[in-house]
């Protein structure tokens, strides 16, 4: 098993923003994460990816408790993550964007890709090739400031990946890309499960979840309310109720 968390709970003074969060994710599984606003799924992420603390609970990685292990610690055992707000450097290549995310393999060392040396060389070839994974291989040279926003979000995952994870957390990955762009990201969603990285996903497209994730969890106000295959999901009235109301066109949408 490759995640699990057991009665999770994150509270902000009165406020509970995980209240008993269970649930499992196996090994190179595209698990879903999704609710409406406000109902926790963020906290969720942040607490795995120890950007924040439980207030009680536990939470697992491949059999070891990670509960209290911080970023980094989490990074070196496999965990990588994007955020919904793109966190790029400005004014720094695509590929060297990407570079940054290889700081698992740095040991100490930090690249200098204009020493030329040898480590330097290796991480560099290492960030280029997840760049051109996702896509990126012919941009790979140009500032991310050139790029149009789906490009931009890629380069958030390419960075991710260049960790080399085996848990990788997708926080909202196509927020504000077209429908041409988010069936690409579902694509190489898929891709990155072939690479033996298990995906746990948040988003709010219904679109991208149906078509991805083998099983989903959905959040409501902080609480796991249903879990089932993407399509049975929707059939859960609670479901319908706190994630898609009374909407008769997007049912049909999460239906189709």
């Amino acid at each position: 098993m490759t995640l699990e968390l057991h009665d999770v709970r994150k509270r902000f003074g009165g406020v509970v923003a995980s209240d008993g969060v269970t649930f499992r994710v196996g090994d190179g599984e595209i698990f879903g994460l999704i609710g409406p606003n406000g109902a926790g799924k963020t906290t969720v992420v942040n607490l795995i990816t120890a950007y924040m603390r439980p207030d009680d609970g536990q939470i697992r990685f491949e059999d070891t408790e990670i509960t209290r292990l911080k970023p980094g610690q989490l990074a070196a055992r496999g965990v990588s993550r994007t955020f919904q707000s793109l966190r790029l450097f400005e004014g720094v290549t695509v590929v060297d964007n990407v570079l940054i995310g290889r700081h698992r393999w740095f040991k100490g060392q930090v690249p200098l890709p204009f020493l030329g040396g040898k480590f330097e060389k290796a991480q560099r070839a290492a960030a280029l090739e997840w760049a051109d994974f996702v896509g990126l291989g012919d941009v790979a040279a140009e500032p991310v400031d050139n790029l149009p926003y789906g490009l931009r979000r890629k380069v958030e995952i390419a960075r991710a990946l260049a960790l080399e994870p085996r848990l990788l957390l997708l926080d909202e990955p196509t927020a504000g890309m077209t429908r041409t762009e988010s069936d690409e990201v579902a694509g190489l969603i898929r891709r990155i499960r072939e690479h033996g990285i298990t995906v746990l996903l948040i988003d709010h497209n219904i679109s991208l979840v149906n078509q991805v994730c083998d099983r989903v969890a959905v959040l409501d106000f902080g609480k796991v309310i249903a879990e089932d295959e993407p399509k049975a999901i929707w059939q859960n009235e609670l479901v319908r109720r706190a994630y898609l109301g009374d909407d008769e066109e997007t049912m049909t949408g999460a239906d189709s």
